[in-house]
């Protein structure tokens, strides 16, 4: 059986139909790619043109990641726009993040109180609910236009 695409799979979400698990898991990693692109569209055009979080260099919109301080894996700070900055390519690929960099840009930019929040919070368990993950593809759908 074909998989079923991002579309077809919110028409069921959002209809009287049952969906199957495997349809709703499927759905919802889709949105979490959807999300992850707008959101880091969004943090680069923030940021950009701008110097690199970690080591300064300048960087323009379409040679800037946005780069995590605390990695994706940390749910609860994956779309913590504080936690997610323009940052070099050598820096986000090659350097690891160049973490220790990282965090002195991080105090220069937001201060010690919303770095050691971000420290605290990382262990938080979150899940992303299919309505959260909509919304947010909305909000930076429109954040981005």
């Amino acid at each position: 059986m074909a998989k079923k695409d991002v579309r077809t799979l919110r028409k069921i979400y959002h209809s009287d139909q049952r969906m199957t698990v495997k349809d709703h898991s499927d759905y919802r990693k889709k949105l979490i790619k959807e999300l992850e692109k707008h959101f880091n569209r969004f943090i680069r055009h923030r940021d950009c043109p701008c110097e690199c979080i970690s080591c300064d260099e300048i960087i323009a919109y379409d040679t800037a990641d946005a780069g995590h301080f605390w990695r994706v894996h940390y749910s609860s700070l994956r779309f913590d726009e504080r936690n997610v900055n323009a940052q070099c390519r050598g820096c986000n690929n090659w350097k690891s993040g160049n973490e220790n960099e990282y965090r002195l840009g991080m105090v220069a930019k937001y201060g010690e109180e919303v770095v050691t929040e971000l420290d605290t919070n990382r262990n938080n368990s979150w899940t992303w609910d299919i309505d959260w993950l909509e919304e947010k593809i909305d909000h930076y759908k429109n954040e981005n236009t």
